[in-house]
């Protein structure tokens, strides 16, 4: 495995080295739109460009101060974007918390409030909220996949260089996934 690739213990590291060796092939597929007969419209992304977009997210994070130990809380709809935030935050050593919004207002709070994260990177539609939900308030950084405004910043600012960093070794007890569901 690539020097670059190592990081023992960390499920990113065997995604990465896959995209290194078989960049064209598809690495996800969504369907978008389909009828009773077949897929109409799908996005998808081969493995290569899956392992540009974590790169650039991982320079991101660097970037904006999220390091490994830390918790983000990823919240928007399923998309590639979802799979490369979780992929670039496992390498990172940064543990992804994954909320289910159908839960209610008092479970989510509580989630909020138990997960503890440095970070939030959501939809706008959940963080105009933010001045409502309290434990939005202790997070400190915020990131939206629609367009940044006040306090919220636009998730083009978590794309950095797409250049290559080593992946985080990651240990027995290392939590990478948290998932409050209901």
């Amino acid at each position: 495995m690539n020097e670059v690739m190592e990081g023992k213990g960390n499920f990113a590291s065997y995604i990465l080295s896959h995209a290194k060796t078989n960049p064209n092939h598809k690495a996800i597929i969504i369907p978008k739109k389909w009828d009773d007969q077949r897929v109409l419209e799908q996005e998808e992304m081969t493995y290569g460009e899956l392992a540009t977009r974590v790169h650039s997210l991982r320079n991101g994070f660097a970037n904006e101060g999220i390091q490994a130990g830390d918790r983000v809380v990823v919240l928007f709809p399923v998309c590639i974007d979802l799979y490369a935030v979780i992929i670039a935050l496992w390498a990172s050593g940064i543990t992804a918390v994954l909320i289910d919004t159908g839960m209610g207002a008092k479970r989510i709070k509580l989630s909020l409030e138990t997960a503890n994260a440095k970070a939030v990177i959501s939809i706008h539609s959940f963080l105009k909220y933010r001045f409502f939900l309290r434990p939005l308030w202790k997070i400190p950084k915020k990131f939206t996949r629609d367009k940044g405004w006040f306090l919220v910043k636009p998730f083009e600012r978590l794309l950095g260089a797409p250049k290559e960093l080593p992946v985080v070794d990651r240990k027995e007890l290392d939590e990478a996934l948290i998932t409050f569901t209901s």
